[in-house]
């Protein structure tokens, strides 16, 4: 398999916009990205901007990523929220023991799916593996993964430390039945049942604390600036993205409908009504601003990976952005949907579908303006969080 060019990656996407547009009520119905639309993304390699070179990967820039994610979004909003996630978990499967990524990656195309909030102990089975058992939820894209990563607590110098795991996704089991949501039904977004305890090696795991010490064993084998960034920031830039595709189809979407809608108080087209128009700029500047803040957002996350030590205001700045930009599109899609009518409830209508997906993004918990505004002044004031 030959080596992934972020340059053809962004063009091949560009060009899948209309196909992922046409699967996007069929995803939202069938609660799963499509099997075409899935294909397309692997073909183009959109889920390996953030994998190593050395693995065939392009091994590129946060902001690459981000535009990636922003790109496919744009066609079908879970799409891109999987392209983000599938991108984002080959970044973390490089911070594991080199040998759990030749073993991953001995199919370098391989898709990586997960639940990664460490809740659920893991428990010693002797002093060289562990236990997993439970019910892990939102694994977004599982149904189309090839392997998934599980997030847990373990046991290390008697203290639980948060840690992952990769599993075979055979050894998992998919609840078809437990993603019944408003909004971003096409992410798959379902939980993981292990019934019967999966013994794992103990070197099949990454502590995901040491991956601010960049200490993680995977950080040594790919010592390229790109997997030296913070933890935190590379996961909120995994998921903020889609908000922008999803803005930016919900804007071209009103303004093709425009002119075959009627606005019969005022007797006129929509296109030649002033305050449609005012709409359309407002949420323009909006959708444009966003843009802004979330390439900025990235490529201080790019600037962290190189920098010799972290800067916690640079880290909360990036949260900061990140949220402001999600609030910024989702309040865009809010503008343009108040003002489409009555007809874009229908089912069949693209907006409804964008209000709901831009909403079901901007209510995951690490892109909450509330805490992310709260993080950010607490370090820029001098303010020990949750004192």
């Amino acid at each position: 398999m030959s080596a992934v060019s972020p340059a053809a990656v962004h063009d091949r996407l560009a060009s899948l916009v209309p196909a992922l547009a046409e699967q996007a009520a069929e995803a939202d119905t069938g609660r799963q990205v499509t099997p075409e639309a899935v294909r397309a993304i692997r073909e183009a390699g959109a889920h390996r901007l953030l994998q190593p070179a050395r693995y065939g990967g392009a091994e590129a820039s946060v902001v690459e990523h981000v535009r990636a994610a922003a790109t496919a979004a744009e066609g079908c909003v879970a799409a891109g929220w999987c392209v983000g996630l599938w991108s984002v978990h080959n970044w973390m499967l490089s911070h594991f023991e080199p040998a759990t990524q030749d073993l991953v990656w001995a199919d370098p195309g391989a898709m990586i799916s997960g639940s990664i909030v460490p809740k659920t102990p893991f428990p010693d089975d002797g002093p060289d593996h562990i236990l997993i058992q439970g019910r892990f939820g939102f694994a977004s894209g599982t149904d189309h993964a090839d392997w998934v990563l599980i997030g847990g607590l373990v046991n290390r110098d008697g203290t639980p430390a948060p840690a992952m795991a990769v599993v075979e996704r055979g050894r998992v089991v998919v609840d078809q039945n437990s993603w019944n949501v408003a909004g971003l039904r096409g992410s798959g977004s379902k939980d993981l049942v292990v019934a019967d305890p999966i013994q794992v090696d103990r070197d099949r795991l990454f502590f995901t604390g040491d991956s601010a010490l960049r200490t993680a064993p995977g950080q040594r084998w790919n010592p390229g600036w790109l997997y030296q960034a913070p933890f935190h920031t590379i996961g909120l830039l995994a998921l903020a993205p889609p908000a922008l595709g999803a803005a930016r189809a919900a804007l071209a979407r009103f303004i093709e409908r425009m002119e075959g809608h009627r606005l019969f108080i005022v007797r006129r087209s929509q296109r030649d009504d002033p305050a449609a128009r005012l709409r359309v700029a407002e949420a323009s500047a909006e959708i444009d601003a966003a843009e802004r803040a979330l390439i900025s957002a990235a490529e201080r996350c790019d600037a962290a990976g190189r920098a010799e030590g972290r800067d916690p205001l640079n880290e909360v700045t990036i949260a900061r952005d990140s949220a402001f930009a999600v609030r910024l599109c989702a309040t865009a899609v809010d503008r343009l949907f108040e003002a489409a009518g009555g007809s874009a409830l229908d089912q069949a209508e693209p907006l409804q579908r964008l209000w709901r997906d831009v909403h079901a993004v901007r209510s995951h918990a690490v892109l909450t303006w509330d805490a992310a505004a709260t993080q950010y002044s607490d370090v820029l004031l001098g303010r020990p969080s949750g004192s």
